[in-house]
């Protein structure tokens, strides 16, 4: 009996290989870290010019998204086919509204010392890292991925390094991002000119 599970992941691994998922995500991280990482900066000159750089960023990432979506109709699709990854399950999207809707109210009216007390702390960040990291260990080990397995690694490392940063957790949050956004985009651009390289697009001699 075929595996189904098996089966309803291909799509998702199919656009991994393109590295379409790592770019853009990727670029995404960069573009974001870097323009707060520039942000702050300029507002040490002029406040004002900081929320240039803010939407600078906010309008480069909708640029990249849109640029990605046009490449993948164009340059992937055509050469191994259009694909949908499966839609999340109801249950995911409800428990994401309950949080999104809930946290706010809980912090307002419950938690809202102890939430600035976590957002201050210098293991916020690194926390992130290393959740990251198991999840990616996780995904290595179980489609036996060793650039998965790698990232995680990369990604332990990278935690005690952002903890020990002598920055504020706004600028911490910045350049993990930028840390973890470069390999990323890095691997997807690496992945996808090989599947361009070896995915050779079809030409319609006109033949019948």
């Amino acid at each position: 009996m075929a595996d189904l599970e098996q089966i309803a992941r291909r799509p998702a691994q199919y656009l991994s290989q393109t590295g379409m998922p790592q770019l853009t995500g990727g670029l995404i991280m960069l573009i974001g870290g870097s323009s707060v990482l520039i942000q702050t900066l300029v507002m040490r000159i002029d406040r004002d010019y900081g929320l240039v750089a803010q939407w600078t960023g906010i309008f480069c990432v909708l640029i990249v998204l849109w640029r990605l979506s046009i490449l993948k109709r164009r340059m992937v699709f055509p050469r191994g086919g259009y694909v949908k990854p499966r839609s999340r399950p109801p249950i995911y999207w409800l428990v994401m509204l309950v949080l999104i809707l809930g946290m706010p109210y809980w912090v307002m009216t419950h938690g809202r010392s102890e939430f600035m007390i976590g957002l201050k702390s210098p293991l916020l960040w690194p926390a992130f890292a290393i959740v990251f990291a198991i999840i990616s260990l996780d995904v290595g080990w179980r489609e036996k991925s060793a650039p998965a397995k790698w990232f995680g690694v990369y990604l332990v490392c990278l935690a005690p390094l952002i903890w020990s940063l002598p920055v504020n957790n706004y600028v911490r949050g910045a350049a993990l991002q930028v840390t973890v956004g470069a390999p990323l985009a890095i691997l997807g651009s690496v992945r996808l000119s090989r599947f361009l390289k070896t995915n050779p697009m079809l030409t319609d001699t006109g033949d019948e």
